[in-house]
Protein backbone atom coordinates (compact mmCIF):
# COMPACT_ATOMS: atom_id res chain seq x y z
CA UNK A 1 0.00 0.00 0.00
CA UNK A 2 1.05 3.52 -0.62
CA UNK A 3 -0.54 5.77 0.95
CA UNK A 4 -1.63 9.15 -1.05
CA UNK A 5 -1.31 7.56 -4.52
CA UNK A 6 -4.81 7.42 -6.03
CA UNK A 7 -5.21 3.97 -7.76
CA UNK A 8 -8.86 2.99 -8.75
CA UNK A 9 -10.54 0.31 -11.09
CA UNK A 10 -13.46 -0.42 -12.75
CA UNK A 11 -15.67 -2.73 -13.31
CA UNK A 12 -17.97 -2.76 -16.66
CA UNK A 13 -20.21 -5.09 -17.30
CA UNK A 14 -19.09 -5.01 -21.29
CA UNK A 15 -16.33 -4.02 -23.36
CA UNK A 16 -17.98 -1.52 -24.75
CA UNK A 17 -19.15 -0.17 -21.28
CA UNK A 18 -15.54 -0.01 -20.34
CA UNK A 19 -14.61 2.26 -23.73
CA UNK A 20 -17.59 4.66 -22.53
CA UNK A 21 -16.10 5.31 -19.91
CA UNK A 22 -12.22 5.50 -20.77
CA UNK A 23 -13.64 8.24 -23.45
CA UNK A 24 -15.27 10.36 -20.48
CA UNK A 25 -11.69 9.42 -18.70
CA UNK A 26 -10.26 13.06 -17.50
CA UNK A 27 -6.30 12.17 -18.11
CA UNK A 28 -5.17 13.53 -14.25
CA UNK A 29 -8.20 10.58 -12.63
CA UNK A 30 -5.09 8.69 -11.38
CA UNK A 31 -1.82 10.69 -10.57
CA UNK A 32 1.30 9.95 -12.42
CA UNK A 33 2.84 8.68 -9.12
CA UNK A 34 0.46 5.96 -9.00
CA UNK A 35 0.79 5.29 -12.87
CA UNK A 36 4.90 4.87 -11.68
CA UNK A 37 4.38 3.14 -7.92
CA UNK A 38 1.94 0.86 -9.93
CA UNK A 39 4.03 -0.15 -13.15
CA UNK A 40 6.90 -0.71 -10.78
CA UNK A 41 5.36 -2.90 -8.36
CA UNK A 42 3.82 -5.11 -10.46
CA UNK A 43 7.00 -6.30 -12.32
CA UNK A 44 8.23 -6.53 -8.49
CA UNK A 45 7.14 -10.36 -7.46
CA UNK A 46 8.89 -10.34 -4.33
CA UNK A 47 6.93 -7.79 -3.42
CA UNK A 48 3.82 -8.64 -4.30
CA UNK A 49 4.18 -12.50 -2.68
CA UNK A 50 5.60 -10.57 0.74
CA UNK A 51 2.43 -8.21 0.55
CA UNK A 52 0.28 -11.11 0.10
CA UNK A 53 2.14 -13.38 2.83
CA UNK A 54 2.26 -10.61 5.74
CA UNK A 55 -1.25 -9.05 5.16
CA UNK A 56 -3.47 -11.48 6.63
CA UNK A 57 -0.77 -11.62 9.64
CA UNK A 58 -0.52 -8.21 10.14
CA UNK A 59 -4.62 -7.75 9.61
CA UNK A 60 -5.22 -10.76 12.64
CA UNK A 61 -2.69 -8.67 14.73
CA UNK A 62 -4.43 -5.33 14.08
CA UNK A 63 -8.21 -7.28 15.00
CA UNK A 64 -6.53 -9.12 17.67
CA UNK A 65 -5.37 -5.37 19.25
CA UNK A 66 -8.65 -3.60 18.63
CA UNK A 67 -10.78 -6.23 20.41
CA UNK A 68 -8.77 -6.05 23.11
CA UNK A 69 -9.19 -2.29 23.51
CA UNK A 70 -12.29 -2.17 22.42
CA UNK A 71 -14.36 -5.06 22.69
CA UNK A 72 -17.66 -3.30 21.64
CA UNK A 73 -16.47 -2.33 18.33
CA UNK A 74 -17.53 -4.11 15.49
CA UNK A 75 -14.96 -4.82 12.49
CA UNK A 76 -15.81 -5.65 9.04
CA UNK A 77 -13.66 -6.82 6.10
CA UNK A 78 -12.06 -9.70 4.63
CA UNK A 79 -9.02 -11.63 6.08
CA UNK A 80 -7.22 -11.10 2.59
CA UNK A 81 -7.90 -7.08 2.56
CA UNK A 82 -5.51 -4.39 3.05
CA UNK A 83 -7.99 -2.55 5.37
CA UNK A 84 -10.70 -2.82 7.44
CA UNK A 85 -14.31 -0.66 8.45
CA UNK A 86 -14.74 -0.42 12.28
CA UNK A 87 -17.61 0.29 13.79
CA UNK A 88 -17.26 2.55 16.74
CA UNK A 89 -20.68 2.34 17.38
CA UNK A 90 -20.92 6.10 18.42
CA UNK A 91 -20.30 9.11 15.99
CA UNK A 92 -18.20 10.86 18.94
CA UNK A 93 -15.84 7.86 19.48
CA UNK A 94 -15.44 7.93 15.29
CA UNK A 95 -14.15 11.42 14.75
CA UNK A 96 -12.18 11.44 18.06
CA UNK A 97 -10.56 8.26 16.91
CA UNK A 98 -10.29 9.81 13.50
CA UNK A 99 -8.80 13.31 14.99
CA UNK A 100 -6.60 11.64 17.23
CA UNK A 101 -5.29 9.18 14.50
CA UNK A 102 -4.25 12.54 12.19
CA UNK A 103 -2.38 14.22 14.95
CA UNK A 104 -0.39 11.33 15.45
CA UNK A 105 0.61 11.04 11.69
CA UNK A 106 -1.71 8.07 11.06
CA UNK A 107 -4.12 8.51 8.18
CA UNK A 108 -7.20 6.91 8.51
CA UNK A 109 -11.06 7.80 7.03
CA UNK A 110 -14.02 8.85 9.36
CA UNK A 111 -17.01 6.99 7.62
CA UNK A 112 -19.20 9.80 6.88
CA UNK A 113 -17.56 11.38 3.93
CA UNK A 114 -18.56 9.80 1.00
CA UNK A 115 -19.93 6.63 3.01
CA UNK A 116 -23.18 8.33 5.62
CA UNK A 117 -21.47 6.06 7.89
CA UNK A 118 -20.69 8.20 10.72
CA UNK A 119 -19.59 5.71 13.57
CA UNK A 120 -17.29 4.01 11.06
CA UNK A 121 -14.06 4.60 10.40
CA UNK A 122 -11.46 2.93 8.20
CA UNK A 123 -8.15 1.52 8.73
CA UNK A 124 -5.15 0.26 7.17
CA UNK A 125 -3.47 -2.40 7.99
CA UNK A 126 0.03 -1.62 8.85
CA UNK A 127 2.98 -3.90 10.56
CA UNK A 128 2.32 -4.46 14.38
CA UNK A 129 4.81 -1.25 15.74
CA UNK A 130 2.89 1.19 13.57
CA UNK A 131 -0.56 -0.43 14.97
CA UNK A 132 1.14 0.28 18.35
CA UNK A 133 1.74 3.54 17.78
CA UNK A 134 -2.04 4.32 16.10
CA UNK A 135 -3.04 2.37 19.70
CA UNK A 136 -0.70 4.97 21.86
CA UNK A 137 -2.79 7.78 20.23
CA UNK A 138 -5.91 6.23 20.96
CA UNK A 139 -4.97 5.97 24.58
CA UNK A 140 -7.63 8.33 25.91
CA UNK A 141 -10.08 6.76 24.32
CA UNK A 142 -9.56 2.56 25.67
CA UNK A 143 -8.94 4.38 28.94
CA UNK A 144 -12.05 6.10 29.48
Amino acid sequence: SCTGLRIGSVVAPTAQHAANIKRKQVPWSLNSMALVFLSAVVKDEAYLEETWRVTPLWRANLLTQLNRRFPSWEVHGQPYLSWVWVNTKNEATALQATALAKQHGVPIRHGEPGYKLPTFIRLAVRNPDQVAHLLEAWKSIWEQ
